[in-house]
């Protein structure tokens, strides 16, 4: 009986030393738990700074290099001139300061590259006199007076004006596709009358043309004569 009584005590002893430790156990554990949490919310706050601080330099490294350029394109639009005739006659041309008197005297000296120029623009230039067409030419250019015919500008580059529009212009026996004030011009310098078939709007035909103008032998009526394919038929 005695010894019995011994093991129950012992029993009960044990179950009280357990009962008062685990509290401090809990408390260790739970400690230890918010140490972890807080380790990975100083890391997920560093690497959200990281980041942050990344992007804060690749955009203030954008903005520099974009300054840089702009500062870098002034500088090179800053070191030409444009000059609108120089002593050689050519027009519309960048020349550096240093080579200003390259420039001629009647001419503007503009500060400034000549594609920024207006007086340097491309454009049509249509010659009244000869009924030339010329296609990306400078307004100045054009409009500069030679043999005291002064050029009629546009500012259609590739010439698609009225006064430029071809068709037919039948030359005696031959034809070319100009422009109607071009085959007026070639038709009084070559000695015949004006014939220019507008009707015809495109080179395959005025070649087509060209082959009925050819003179042949024609027979008509058991008459043989020299006429040409149209007149034949």
């Amino acid at each position: 009986m005695k010894t019995k009584n011994i093991i129950l005590f012992f029993i009960v002893f044990f179950q009280i030393i357990l009962l008062t430790n685990m509290t401090p156990s809990e408390s260790y554990m739970l400690h230890q738990t918010d140490n972890i949490i807080d380790k990975v919310e100083m890391q997920n706050k560093n690497l959200g700074n990281k980041v942050l601080n990344f992007g804060l330099n690749l955009l203030i490294g954008f903005l520099t290099i974009k300054q840089i350029g702009t500062v870098s394109a002034d500088s090179v639009n800053s070191n030409w001139d444009c000059c609108l005739k120089t002593k050689e006659g050519a027009i519309c041309q960048d020349i550096a300061p240093s080579y200003s008197s390259d420039c001629a005297s009647d001419s503007l000296l503009v500060p400034a590259k000549c594609e920024n120029v207006g007086e340097c623009k491309p454009g049509c230039c249509f010659d009244p006199n000869e009924g030339l067409c010329t296609t990306n030419s400078p307004k100045a250019e054009c409009e500069k007076t030679v043999n005291g015919v002064q050029g009629e500008w546009n500012e259609d580059p590739a010439c698609l004006i009225d006064e430029c529009q071809k068709s037919c212009c039948v030359l005696g026996n031959d034809v070319q596709f100009v422009n109607e004030k071009r085959c007026k011009k070639l038709s009084s310098v070559l000695g015949f009358k004006e014939n220019f078939k507008g009707e015809l709007k495109s080179e395959i035909d005025c070649l087509a043309l060209k082959e009925e103008q050819k003179i042949g032998a024609c027979v008509l009526n058991g008459a043989c004569s020299i006429k040409t394919e149209v007149e034949c038929l």
